[in-house]
This record gives structure tokens, sequence and C-alpha cells, in this order.
């Protein structure tokens, strides 16, 4: 294959200039000591080496960091060769390699790829039985170590190799923090990641152990939506490959094994056609600055941009032909421009080399053209380093160095385009030196305009000429082409003037502003202003002195400017500062085309770049400043991923809402884009339909979205509409799957292996094995499914967590990324990434999410539930399913040991147990109440509002402290309290029932009793107030007030008299029942509001002592409360209880109910390093979705059966092809397709009528017209048949292609027809000439 033969090299001579020089010292040495005292070995290892370049060599091994050593490879002679190429190469190591021989001592392995680090060479062949296997070869102490690990047979691509340099990794568990590279395996056989520490390595041994162990763990979920996984490892990156139709790139930093980006390729012809036979190493290649990524994908080189993930281009010389495109190496040549060289081979062509623009966007089957073809510069066995260096073998076996490639051959792509960077240092102190140089002639009143003057400037020279109320400034080409048409500038009185930067600029200070000009031949003055500056002072100093005099008056500038001048050079030209400020930049209509040179001059500029994000966010900008320079950023696809978050978060703070919605507006114009992408159709530009950029933004809202949702709830809103139903990167079929609804997952991650868990592993694999057969044998439970992604990246890490990780990264990266100016954009990016995360915050964005309005988290609400608000449930989901269920149950399971044991003790007889054991079981529920009560205790501290607005908080408070309360009073008094063992045995048995809440069928009835109870509380407010007033009055009439009255309860008691057979009463025996409290509720006021309560319920019996007759007031009440209360206000309450029970009778509600039980776990039960596990804690969150639900949602959408409350959710063509919705478009095309037919049948009845008239007709003189007649009428069938396909081939769909292809079939045998019948016409005329002929003959006779 092509990487077996071509090396992907990489110059980083700067980065490892003190570890070579070291070596080469240290080389010094060891020839030192070989010649004086090892003479012997050293002619042996010389004679070694010239057998070695007598033999055939294979390869030539380069390191991906330096290319001050290379080793070549010969396996005729089977052996290697050490070379140092500083200066000219020279071999010094030999080394044999006898360790690879099979049995009968013959080469039989082949290698199939290969790592470099200074003097160790690491290599991964094949053996003959296929199995694949990994060593170690450190040529300085000529060692061979065999790698340990889990091997397998025949397993392509699986392993990858490589190294982490000194100056990399200081944190080795094995070293300590002694400096040290490390050797890395990964191995997708296993999915692990084995790290070697290549300090201290064993002398006599022959297998190297590993130090340390990384898991990637992949979901199942995610695992079933690909067939193949490959992976790469280039200097600190590893690049996981994960492909079906789609391809998937994840990119994970080897010294913190966190993801850092991920890469889409869409779906096209390529991929899914070769995909299935494509089975190799992956070959990845990253550019000098790691900003471009180039990889081999289904025989195509796809080349993405690192900084945001965005897809910039792909290159198939053969397209569906192809038999590999494989990228080579990024070349920069001398005039900086940066090519990329391709190695291409298709059928039926010899295999090419290839130079192309990496940032131009090429097509399938394009021809580069001959003056990109590279063949006779490259060939197999040459390696071309990225800095045009040629490593090749000459005839003598040695390697020697030439030149790459030619730069006068690659005019036609190379990027002429140049931009002036003048936010720099050189810049500011010019600047600086010009006001200290004015200031001091204004002290001497020596200030004066600039005088005419005449200046040699890039191709010509510039003239000042005075005015009297202004200045002039125009440019003379040196040598014209066409006359000097150019336009002068027209200045204020100009101070001063310098030529800086080499002379490519002019900078100008006059009584306006300060002013930076630079050539530009597209301009009608010949040179562009491309800096403008000046402060409010300034301004209206300027003001003042246009509105005096139009004259230059040297008094005023003497007596005005030299202070405005050293104020400024004590403020933005003081020596704390490096650089120049930002032009002052207007929206006026008339500055706007003034601002674009400024503003472009700003983005092409790395430096000015960085300047504006620290002004943007120290708000040292105007609101100008940040919308010119913003609106370019945002329309800029390089610039927008590293400035859009910081942008999106100064814009919302400072409110300027057209910025934020242009922000918003690009992130959903990129989901829009992407939704559009169509597959198996070749990308003309896959800048426009791609998923990696789309994801680069989307983490933009959400570290964003706590203040964008409080500021702007639109915007928010409108995001998440949009965003209810993105499609997983990795899903390009329908997958089928034993969960029956919706089920969540996280991305790939990599942790550190636990040792512990490696013990319970053989249990683990047994129970998922068991799993397996049991789905696999209840096939009733598979369903079909479709993955999306949640588009809320990050929203449930905690911020505090990538900072902890990152540390070590920024700490190691410092020093390389402010090396060099290039690195600046990688400075700006590191440092965006540290102010997002820099916030040590208790909460998440979820956490935080939960207690905004509920309108905001379920907004997107249609009106016949077809969508769900799938996101924020796969939200929920993952966080129940990875940890929230583990701890919920536990919990549950100890407050079930509390409630037992408070029970017993509480209420089993004295006799059933003793005192001790009841002792006991009391201090056991102290212990786990008091657990229990802390936990609350810390939840109240953490937000008392918050606590307290949760009803269900007091009913918790209850539970625990009641039973801890009379707990100690048996213990104390061995006595309890009735009411106290009451109350407390009702709590914790409602606390109990209240664990039913996470599950759906209970916890939507919590959800309702606690919500209509805040929906009905103004109506119990004001029932209140009316059973208040009615127990008040009913006190006044009915209390008792003296003695013996009316009320008295002894005239109210019952009262019993004695009667003979005859029912005679007898008077003056009478028995009274003895009067208590309940025989007048009305005595006191208590009493009377449980009276009046009584009656609601329907109990009259409090006013059963009075007759209505007797008691004509009291009868009045009682009607007017009954009516007004119990008839009118109690049926009110009931239709009230009916709405809200509807309003809450909602799947949202026992969501909202379920995250904020998950949340307290998190908070208050969740150690703070858990807190930082990405299996738990991922960036990205998938879930799978039955197809049934997702057909429902579509259909109901686009047949307008359901009303979304905002915006319709955007659903891609991918997503509609999935869920087989094609069925309507295949509607669509079948009712074309019979009227095509019928068109076809119609044209078939006229033809066949024609025919009829063709064999009917008569052939004589009067029969000619009609027949041309008819021919007229055929041609006009033919030019019908012609527009009926180019209709068809219109409304062609591949779902269609086969009944099109027999429709056309069809078409072509009616168009023979039409021929046929021409072909009898013309038969007709000759006969019709021949008769003609034969009765003229006749006539002459």
């Amino acid at each position: 294959m092509v990487n077996e033969v071509t090396i992907v090299v990489s110059d980083d001579n700067e980065k490892n200039s003190k570890s070579n020089d070291r070596e080469m010292k240290e080389k010094h040495v060891e020839s030192k000591i070989d010649h004086n005292g090892e003479k012997d070995n050293d002619h042996e290892t010389e004679v070694n080496i010239q057998n070695h370049k007598k033999s055939k060599i294979d390869r030539i091994f380069v390191s991906q960091f330096t290319n001050d050593y290379v080793v070549t490879y010969s396996k005729e002679d089977n052996s290697i060769v050490g070379w140092s190429i500083k200066g000219q190469p020279q071999p010094y190591e030999f080394y044999k390699l006898d360790e690879l021989l099979n049995k009968l001592n013959e080469p039989s392995y082949e290698i199939k790829s290969f790592s470099l680090y200074k003097k160790k060479l690491s290599l991964c062949y094949r053996e003959e039985d296929g199995s694949y296997k990994q060593c170690l070869i450190d040529l300085k102490s000529k060692q061979f170590y065999e790698l340990e690990h889990s091997y397998s047979n025949d397993v392509h691509g699986q392993y990858s190799i490589g190294f982490l340099p000194d100056d990399d990794d200081d944190d080795c568990p094995k070293c300590k923090k002694e400096t040290h590279g490390h050797l890395i395996l990964v191995s997708l056989y296993d999915h692990k990641i084995y790290k070697y520490c290549l300090k201290n390595m064993p002398k006599n041994a022959t297998t190297l152990k590993y130090s340390e162990i990384y898991d990637i763990k992949i979901p199942k979920s995610l695992n079933d939506q690909f067939k193949y996984k490959f992976c790469s490892i280039y200097q600190k990156k590893l690049f996981l490959f994960f492909q079906y139709h789609k391809t998937t790139i994840l990119q994970f930093d080897l010294l913190t094994m966190n993801l850092e980006r991920q890469y889409n390729s869409p779906l096209d012809l390529d991929s899914r056609y070769s995909s299935d036979s494509r089975y190799e190493f992956t070959t990845v290649i990253m550019n000098k600055d790691k900003t471009l990524l180039a990889t081999e994908i289904s025989y195509s080189t796809y080349i993405f941009s690192m900084e945001n993930g965005r897809l910039i281009t792909k290159y198939s010389l053969g397209g569906l032909f192809s038999v590999g495109s494989t990228p080579i190496e990024f070349v920069t040549l001398k005039n900086g421009f940066e090519g990329l060289i391709v190695h291409s081979v298709h059928y039926g062509m010899v295999s090419q080399y290839v130079f192309i623009d990496p940032y131009y966007p090429y097509r399938n089957l394009r021809d580069p053209g001959k003056d990109n073809i590279i063949n006779d510069t490259i060939d197999d066995n040459d390696v071309i380093t990225n800095l045009n260096r040629k490593l090749s073998i000459d005839d003598d076996g040695n390697v020697c160095i030439k030149n790459g490639l030619d730069e006068s051959e690659f005019h036609q792509i190379l990027n002429n385009t140049t931009y002036h960077k003048i936010y720099n240092s050189s810049t500011f102190n010019e600047i600086r030196s010009m006001l200290k140089e004015t200031v001091e002639k204004m002290e001497k009143m020596e200030i004066d305009r600039v005088a005419p003057t005449d200046i040699e400037f890039e191709d010509g020279h510039i003239i000042f000429k005075n005015n009297d109320e202004c200045d002039t400034i125009h440019f003379v080409m040196n040598n014209p082409i066409v006359p000097n048409n150019i336009v002068p500038f027209v200045n204020p009185y100009t101070f001063s003037y310098k030529l800086i930067n080499n002379k490519q600029n002019l900078v100008l200070i006059n009584v306006e502003q300060i002013e930076i000009f630079t050539r530009n031949q597209g301009s009608i003055n010949g040179i562009t202003c491309q800096y403008q500056w000046n402060n409010d002072e300034w301004k209206n100093t300027y003001k003042k002195f246009r509105s005096k005099n139009r004259r230059y008056d040297k008094n005023f500038i003497n007596e005005h400017y030299r202070k405005l001048i050293n104020k400024i050079l004590k403020n933005e030209f003081n020596n704390s500062n490096s650089s120049i400020p930002l032009p002052k930049l207007s929206l006026e209509l008339h500055d706007i085309t003034n601002n674009n040179p400024l503003v472009e001059n700003i983005i092409n500029d790395t430096e000015a770049l960085s300047k504006f994000r620290k002004d943007m966010l120290d708000n040292k900008i105007n609101y100008q400043q940040m919308k010119a320079i913003t609106t370019s950023i945002v329309d800029d696809k390089e610039l927008f991923p590293k400035f859009g978050s910081e942008i999106l978060k100064m814009a919302i703070k400072n409110n300027y809402s057209d910025i934020v919605k242009k922000v918003i507006d690009k992130i959903i114009e990129s989901i829009q884009i992407n939704s559009e992408n169509r597959g198996y159709v070749e990308l003309a530009n896959p800048s426009q339909t791609n998923c990696s950029y789309m994801m680069t933004l989307l983490p933009f809202i959400s570290s964003n979205f706590l203040e964008l949702s409080k500021k702007y709830p639109d915007f928010a809103t409108k995001y998440i509409s949009y965003t209810s139903i993105i499609l997983s990167p990795y899903c390009d079929f329908i997958r089928n799957s034993t969960n029956t609804s919706l089920h969540s997952y996280s991305n790939v991650y990599i942790k550190k292996s636990n040792p512990v868990n490696n013990y319970f592993k053989p249990i683990s694999s047994l129970w998922t094995r068991s799993k397996t057969d049991q789905s696999s044998t209840g096939q009733q439970g598979v369903t079909q499914t479709i993955s999306f992604i949640v588009p809320f990246p990050r929203i449930c890490v905690y911020k505090n967590q990538k900072n902890n990780g990152s540390k070590k990264k920024d700490r190691n990266d410092n020093h390389h990324e402010i090396e060099k100016i290039n690195h600046e954009t990688d400075e700006i990016e590191k440092i965006n990434y540290e102010t997002e995360n820099n916030d040590d915050h208790p909460l998440n964005i979820w956490n935080e999410f939960l207690y905004n309005p509920k309108s905001i988290l379920f907004c997107n609400i249609d009106s016949n539930h077809f969508y769900n608000w799938w996101n924020f449930a796969a939200i929920i989901d993952f966080k129940w399913r990875a940890f929230g269920r583990i701890y919920y149950f536990l919990i549950w399971f100890l407050y079930i040991v509390y409630y037992i044991c408070y029970t017993l003790a509480s209420i089993l007889e004295q006799n059933s147990i003793t005192d001790v054991q009841r002792k006991s079981l009391f201090i056991i529920s102290i212990t786990f109440g008091s657990i229990f009560l802390i936990f609350e205790i810390l939840q109240c501290l953490w937000d008392y509002k918050t606590y307290f607005k949760d009803p269900w908080n007091y009913f918790d408070v209850g539970a625990y402290s009641l039973p801890i309360a009379a707990s100690f009073c048996w213990i104390i008094n061995k006595s309890q309290s009735p009411w106290l063992i009451a109350i407390s045995i009702i709590l914790s048995n409602f606390r109990l029932l209240l664990f039913f809440r996470v599950f759906k069928s209970c916890g939507i009835y919590f959800a309702i009793i606690l919500g209509v109870a805040k929906t009905v509380y103004p109506f119990l407010v004001v029932l209140a107030f009316i059973i208040l007033g009615y127990a008040q009055a009913f006190l006044f009439i009915l209390r008792s007030t003296n003695v013996n009255d009316a009320n008295d309860p002894w005239n109210l008691a019952t009262r019993y008299y004695f009667a003979n057979s005859n029912e005679i009463i007898n008077n003056t025996t009478t028995l009274v029942q003895p009067p208590n409290s309940n025989t007048n509720l009305f005595n006191w006021f208590p009493t009377s509001l449980f009276a009046v309560y009584k009656i609601i319920t329907g109990d009259s019996g409090s006013l059963s002592p009075w007759t209505f007759q007797d008691n004509p007031l009291m009868t009045f009440l009682l009607f007017t409360f009954t009516f007004f209360t119990v008839i009118y206000l109690l049926n009110l309450f009931i239709g009230l209880l009916n709405i809200a029970i509807e309003d809450y009778n909602k799947e949202e509600e026992f969501l909202l109910q379920k995250a904020q039980i998950i949340m307290e776990i998190e908070l208050f039960y969740m150690f703070p390093w858990w807190k930082h596990d990405k299996e738990w804690f991922p960036d990205w969150i998938y879930y799978d979705m039955p197809v049934t639900e997702v057909r429902k949602l579509i259909n109901a959408i686009d047949n307008d059966k359901t009303v979304f409350n905002y915006y319709l959710p955007v659903i891609s063509t991918d997503l509609r092809n999935l869920v087989a919705l094609v069925d309507e478009i295949k509607e669509e095309q079948k009712n074309k397709f019979i009227k095509q037919l019928i068109n076809e049948l119609q044209i078939n009845q006229k033809i066949q009528f024609l025919q009829t008239r063709v064999e009917n007709l008569q052939i004589s003189l009067q029969d000619q017209q009609v027949c041309a007649q008819i021919i007229q009428q055929l041609e006009a069938l033919k030019q019908q048949l012609i527009n009926t396909q180019n209709q068809q081939t219109d409304v062609q769909d591949q779902q269609t292609n086969v009944r099109m292809r027999l429709f056309f079939l069809e078409l072509n045998k009616l168009d023979q027809q039409i021929k046929q019948i021409d072909l009898q016409f013309k038969q007709m005329n000759l006969q019709m000439n021949l008769q003609n002929q034969q009765m003229n003959q006749q006539e002459g006779l």
C-alpha cells in the first residue's frame, strides 16, 4: 500500500534543538570511546553498515518531531541503520533484526507502521500467521523489547504507536517528575492505551512492561452504529476513526486524554461504495502550525481545519475508480505558501504524486493538471519534509538531502495576498517616538506643518503638498503602464510622518488623528489607510480647532495639542503597552466604506485579534468598534469558532442585542446548511455541508445559555426550537435496539484503567453475555431506532472540571505556543478555553438552568404532544442511568432501614422487645436520621430561598427531626409523647411514599399534587377569609354571654322527660345530659372555626341545639354561607382543580421533578472528584428514539397536524430519508410517473392511428399532400417525446431509478416505431416517384 512506502514527517527543529545538541555531544563522546577502546566492534559495525548500504533500501524512517536523525531499513539484509543528518548524513548505529526472523531464519514479517523518536524506533509488524506485534528497538544501547499487551490475530488497523517527547510529560507515577519520554501503544482490539516509560529501561529483558493503562470507553449504543474502527497517532494527538457509510474522527490529547475535536465526513458516493472494502492502517498528517489535518477516508484525501473542525476540501483523482488517495506531507515553500502532497492511484493509471492547495474546494474526478503532478520530483522511496527538503537513497546506499519541490512550477496555485502587520511592538515604538518628538518640538515652539516633500514609497513616491486649509498626499507610480489617474488624499494639517516596517507603511500624525497608509494597487488613491486612531479628547480638540479658524494656528497647536499628546503618552502609548490601540470605527453610513480596510487589517493580523479580544473582555472598546469588528469575524468561518463564544458573552453582558442576534442566527444558519446535506451526492463545496463546523459552534450557546435565557429569552427559545431534533453525526442507518423508548448515552471517552475493575471483569463479561443471550432469544423486544444528539455540549460538565484537567496542558504548552507569532492563534484559543472554564462554581449550566422559568426549559411544545422535549429528557435519562439511580436506590435503602428501626421501636409493645433492643433501634434511628438531617441542612445553607420554596422539604425535615426528638425522649425518660409519635409516624410514611416520585406512573401524581396546590392557593386564601368571617359572625350571635342565658350550654344540653303508656309527659322529673365543650362550639373562636369548616363538609350538627324558627339571624347566615360557599365556591373550586390538573398532568412536570432530584444528588451526595468523571459528565450526550415516534412527529409537522409554540424544528434531509418519509415523496413521484405513462399511451394511440391511415392510404398523386401532413405530425410527436424525456430527467430520483429506466426503454421503442414509419413513407415516396416516371413514359409513348 501507499502508506507502507511513503513516510509522514514533520519539522520542529527549534522545539528539540536542546535535546539534539545533547545527543550530538553524547554521540561524539561515544565515537571517541569506540575509536580508542573498541576498534574491533567499530570495524564490525562499519562492515555491517556497508553490507546494509549495498543491499536494497526499502524504507526511510523519519521522526514526526525532528529530522536530525533518520533510520533506513533493508528487508534484504534484515537490518536497520541510524543516520545523523545534521550537515552531511553519516551512518552511526546498526542493528540486525534477528528477533523478527521466523523458524527458517527468513524475514517473513511485514512492517505496517512505525514511530521514531531520537534513537528509539518502534515497529508494528505482521507475522506469517497474520498476527500483529509491536516492538521497541533502542539503537543507542542495541536493545530489542517486545511490548507487553494483549495480542490479537488478523486484526487490521487496530494498532497505532507513537512517542511523547521529553518536554511534553512530567507526571509519570513510575519516574515521579523526572524528564523522560513515553511510548504510546493504542490497541482497538481490547480498547486500551498502553503507556511505556522510556527511562531506566531494563538492560537484559526482552519484554517492556507498560507503566499505565487507559481504557477507551465506547458505549454499546454508539458502538453498534459503525462497522470499522481505526486509530492513528501523530505527535501528541490520537485520532480514532469510526466508519460505516459516514466517517467520524475523534481527536484526543495524549497528555490529558481529553477529547479536543470531532471531525465528520459527510455521506457521499465514495464512502458508500468503498467503505466496505477499505480496511487498512489510516494515515494522518498535520501541518507545521497544527491548523490543518489531512487524512485518507475511503480512497479520498479529506482536509479539515484543526481550529474549528470544518471540512475544507476533499480530493480524489479517480472518484469511484480510485484505489487510494493518501496525503503525504504538508510542504511550506519559501514564499510562505503551504501545499499538500497527495499520492493518488486509480484503475487504469499509474500512481501520481500531486501537489495541491489544501484550501481549494476540489471535486471528485478532477484533473489536477500537468503543472501539479510531481512524479519527477518524488518516488515511492523518497521522503519530503514540510520544509521542502527531500531525503532519498543514492546509488551507493547513502542518505542524501536535496531540495524538494521546484517553486517556480506552482505559480498558478500560490496565494500572493499579503497583509502588512502593524499591531506589533515595532510599530508601537515608532509611533511613540514620533509623538515624543512632536511634544519636544511643541515645547520648543518649533512645531509646524510638514513641508512639501517627495518620499520614495514601494513602486512609486508620495508627494506632500500644503494648501490653505489642508494637506494633500498624492501617490505617483514610477513607471505607470497607463496614464497616472490616481486621486490624491486630502488630509488635515500634518505634524509628522515616517516610513516604518521596511518602508512598507507610512505613518502620519495630523491635527485630527494618527494614520497608517500602505500601498494598494486596486485603490483609486494608490494607497490605502489601514489604521486611524484618536481618542475623545483628541476629537474634541480637533472640533475646537476647526470651529475657531480654518487655517493653521501655531499658537493653538502648542497650547492644546501639547497637553493632549502628553496625556496620550501616559495612557494609550505608555511603556507598559506593546501594541497600538485599536482604531476608532464609526457606524455612520458615510464612514462604513472607510471602516472596511481598517477591519480587514485587524482580522488578518493575529496580534490585532489578540488585542481586540483582550480589550473586549476588559470592556475597553465601544459599541462601534465591537459592531464593526465582530460583524466581520462572525462572517469569517475560521475566526468565528475562535472568538464566537466570547463575542456572544460580551454582547449579552453589554446588551448589544443586534450582535447577539447575529451570532445566534449564524449558528442556526450552520444547522440549516448542515440539514440540507443530501447523502450519496458528490461534494461540490464541502464547507457548505459540514457537520463538524456546526458542532464546533454549538458550545457557544451552552456556555452562555444562562445569561442568554435571562436577558434574551426569545433568542434562547429560538435556539431550543430549531435544535429540537438534530441527527447524530454517527447515525447513517436505522439500527435494531432492545430499548423500546428514549435511551441516552455519552460519546467516546478515555479513562485511566482501574485495577479493581479488572478483578470483576470476568463477572461483568458473564453478565454482559447473559444479557446478550437474552436479547438474542427475545427478538420480540427489538425496536428500530435512530440516533440524535443533544445540542447543548458541556451542559452537564462542571465549570471547574476542565480547568483542573487543562492546567498541566497549559503549563507544558505555554512556552511552545508563544515562541512564534505564527502560534498566536493557538494562544488566543487557549486563553479563550481557559476563560470559558475558569469560574469555580458549585453548579454546572444544567443545574442552574433548572431554576429558570419552565416556559424557557420546555418552550417548544407541540399541540398534540408528538415531541416530548427529547433533548432535555435525554439529559435527565443519561444522568439517571449513569449515576442517579445508583445513588437514589442506595439512599432509599438507607431510609428504609431508618424507617423500619424507628417504626418497630415506637409501635412494638413493652413485652415484645426488651429495653436494650428498643434502645438500640432508637440509636440506629437517631444515627440515620441525623445523617439525613445534615444533608437537609446543607441544602438549606446552599440556597435557603430555593429550599423553602419547595414544600416537599418540609416533609423531609419533619420526617427526620421528629423521630430523632421522639427517640431522645424515650432514651432520656423511658417514655414517649403520643402526639409526637403519631405525627412522626405519619411524616415518615409520607416521606417513604415520596421516594416513588422518580417513577413516571407515580411521579406525575406528585407533580399534580404540588402543582395544583400552587395554582389554587389564591382561591384557598379567599375561602379561608370567608370561613373566618362566618366563624366570627356565628361566634357573636351564638356564644353565651351571661349565666343561664339562651346560649348557655346547660340550656342547650339534651333533656329527657318521663312519659307513661298514654304518652302523658311528666314535667316534674327531667333528665339532663351534662354539657361539654362540644355542646356549644361557638363559645370559643377556634371551635367556631372548626364548626364552620364542618358545615362546608355537610355536617351542620353544631347548629342542632338551636331552632331555625327561633333564630332567624342564624338561619340567614347559614343560608348565605351554604349557598355562596358550599354550592357556588366549592363547585368553582372543583372546576379550578380540573383545569389545574390538566395543566400539571404533563410529562414535563415529571421530568422537571426528576431533574431536581438528580441535582440534589450531584450537589450534596456526590464527592467533588466524582463530578469530574467523564463517564458521568460528558461533553456530548446522544440518544436513540424509536423510528415510529420520529415518523409520527415529522408526518405531523409536514401535514400540519400539530402546531409548535414557537419555531418548527430543523429536519435534515438525511433524517427524512432514514425514517422512510420518502414514501410521500415516492407517492408524488409515482403520480408523476402515472401521468407520464398516460402521455405515453396517448402518443401510442396517435402513432397507431397514423399507422392505420398510412396502411389504408392509396398511393396516388393526390395523396402526396396528405403524406406530407402525416410526416409533420410525426415530427411533432418526436419533439414531444424529447420534451417528455427532458422532463423525466428533471424529476429523476434515486429511489425510482430503475422504473424510470424502464420507461425510457419504452420511449425508445416508440422512437423506433416512428423511425419505421418514416422509412415506410420514404418507401412510399420512392414508389410514387417510380409510378410518376412510368406514367410519364407512357404519356411519351
